[in-house]
C-alpha cells in the first residue's frame, strides 16, 4: 500500500515529529504485568523523590489516566487498537483517499488486504490517516476523530484491514475524561507539576520542553509553551514505529528489522504454491511450454510473497510474462476504470470488455482476488488487445487459491468472454 503519511503529518499537525506504530490494546494481562513492573520498579526509587526518575519504568496502574481519548459520544481510541476495535463501537473506517461508496467501505474490513511494513518503509511513514465515521443505519456522519488517526499493519504478512492497528493520535486535553481535575490550582492552566502527578512519574524532556510519557506500548508526547502544558496538540504513537525524538526515546523505540528478499525459482516446476494478500495461491506451470525466468519477493520471517513473477513461452510459442503483486488501497477501493485513470492507464475496448494497459495492447493490467492482487500479464509481440484479454483470462484460469473472488471464478471469466466474443462474432 502506497505510504502517505508524511504529507498528512505535516499538513494537519505541524507539530515536531512524526508517528506511525503499533500497540497492542489493553486487557488484563497488561494490566498485571503493569502493576507487577511498577511494584518493582517503586521500590528502587530514590527516597528523596517524590518521582520515580528511572527511564526503564512506565506509567503505572495507579496513574490518573491509561491513554484513551474519548468522544463526545463515548466512543474510545488509544494507540495500538485494532481497527475493528473502532469498527464495533459503531463506526466505519477507512483509508484516506478511499473510495466514498459506504458498501465498499463496509466491506474493506474483511476484504481489503494490507502488507507489512518493513523496516526502510518505516523511516518517517506509515500508511495513511484514517477516515472514521459514526454510523447510525444508512447515516454516516463524521467522527472528531476523523483524520486525527493513523494506523498500520503489525504483522510480517499480510493482513485484512480489520486487523490492522492504531499507529497513532493526534488529539487534545478535551479528548481526555477527567483531564479538568488536572488542574488542581484552579488557574485554568496545567503545570508541569499537575501534569506529573497525574502519573506519578517524571516525564522524559528535551531542551523544547516536550513532555513523553511512555506506555507498556506506546508513548504520549505532551508539549509545553511558555511553562504550561499545551491543550493541544496530544500524540500517542506506538513503540513499534516510533518517529523523532531519536535520543529521548532509544530505549522505547521497537522498529522493524525485516526487508523484502528476492530469490529465483526453480523452473523446472509444474506449480508454484504461495502466500499472497490474505490468500494462498497455487499456479498451474504446466501452461508454459517452457519457463526462462520465475521469481518471488518475500519476507523471510513469514514466507509471505509480495510479488511473483514467471516469463515464459507457451504452447502457441508466444512469449509471455505473469506479475502477481500485492496491491494497494486504489486497487481494492476503485473499480477499474477510476483506478486506471489515477494510474495514468490506457484502456481499449475489446468485444464486450475493456483492456487496462502501460503502454500498448500487448500489456493487461487488472485486479484479482478480490481487488488486493494486481495482476499483470504482458504478450509479446504487441498482438490487439482481445488477444492479449485471451491471454490474460488463460493466466486467470491456471491459478487457484483460497482468496479468490467467490462471485466470479477465472474458469467463468472464460467462459463470459468466449460467449461475449461468439455473439460479436454473430453480429
Amino acid at each position: 500500500m502506497k505510504k502517505k503519511l508524511v504529507a498528512g503529518l505535516l499538513a494537519m499537525a505541524m507539530v515536531t515529529s512524526m508517528f506511525t506504530g503499533c500497540g497492542k490494546a489493553k486487557d488484563d494481562a497488561d494490566s498485571t504485568e503493569k502493576s507487577e513492573s511498577s511494584a518493582d520498579e517503586k521500590s528502587s526509587k530514590d527516597s528523596s523523590s517524590k518521582l520515580d526518575n528511572s527511564k526503564g519504568r512506565v506509567v503505572g496502574p495507579d496513574s490518573k489516566w491509561d491513554g484513551v481519548f474519548t468522544d463526545s459520544n463515548g466512543k474510545r481510541f488509544w494507540a495500538g487498537m485494532t481497527i475493528n476495535e473502532i469498527i464495533e463501537q459503531g463506526c466505519a473506517v477507512s483509508p484516506n483517499y478511499f473510495s466514498d461508496d459506504h458498501d465498499v467501505i463496509m466491506n474493506a474490513a474483511t476484504e481489503m488486504s494490507v502488507a507489512p511494513l518493513t523496516d526502510s518503509e518505516n523511516a518517517g511513514s506509515g500508511y495513511d490517516c484514517l477516515r472514521v465515521w459514526d454510523v447510525d443505519g444508512d447515516s454516516f456522519s463524521t467522527n472528531h476523530f476523523d483524520q486525527k488517526v493513523w494506523f498500520y499493519n503489525p504483522y510480517p504478512y499480510a493482513v485484512p484491514f480489520s486487523e490492522c492497528k492504531v499507529s497513532g493520535i493526534i488529539a487534545g486535553l478535551g479528548d481526555i475524561e477527567g483531564a479538568d481535575e488536572w488542574d488542581t490550582n484552579g488557574d485554568d492552566s496545567l503545570q508541569f507539576e499537575e501534569l506529573e502527578a497525574v502519573f506519578d512519574i517524571a516525564p522524559i524532556t528535551n531542551e523544547y520542553d516536550t513532555h513523553l510519557y511512555p506506555f507498556e506500548d506506546f508513548v504520549v508526547d505532551f508539549m509545553a509553551d511558555e511553562g504550561h502544558i499545551m491543550r493541544s496538540p496530544i500524540q500517542s504513537d506506538c513503540r513499534d514505529v516510533l518517529v523523532g525524538h531519536d535520543d529521548e526515546l532509544s530505549e522505547y523505540k521497537r522498529n522493524f528489522t525485516r526487508e523484502y528478499k528476492t530469490e529465483n525459482l526453480d523452473t523446472s516446476l509444474d506449480s508454484y504454491t504461495f502466500k499472497m494478500a490474505i490468500g494462498e495461491y497455487t499456479i498451474d506451470l504446466s501452461y508454459f511450454d517452457t519457463i526462462e525466468e520465475m521469481t518471488r519477493t518475500y519476507l523471510e520471517e513469514s514466507d509471505y510473497t509480495s510479488k511473483f513473477f514467471v516469463k515464459g513461452i507457451n504452447a502457441d510459442g508466444e512469449y509471455v510474462q505473469v506479475t502477481l503483486e500485492q496491491g494497494d488501497d486504489e486497487l481494492y477501493c476503485y473499480d477499474m476504470e477510476t483506478y486506471a485513470k489515477k494510474n495514468t492507464l490506457d484502456s481499449e475496448a475489446a468485444g464486450g470488455e475493456t483492456i487496462y494497459y502501460r503502454t500498448s495492447p500487448y500489456n493487461s493490467v487488472s485486479k484479482f482476488a478480490n481487488g488486493t492482487i494486481l495482476l499483470d500479464v504482458s504478450v509479446d509481440g504487441a498482438p490487439d488487445a482481445a488477444h492479449t484479454l485471451s491471454i490474460k483470462h488463460q493466466i486467470e484460469s491456471i491459478i487457484s487459491g483460497d482468496g479468490l473472488d467467490a462471485t466470479a471464478t477465472p474458469e467463468e471469466d472464460v467462459e463470459a468472454e468466449t460467449e461475449t466474443e461468439a455473439e460479436t462474432e454473430a453480429e
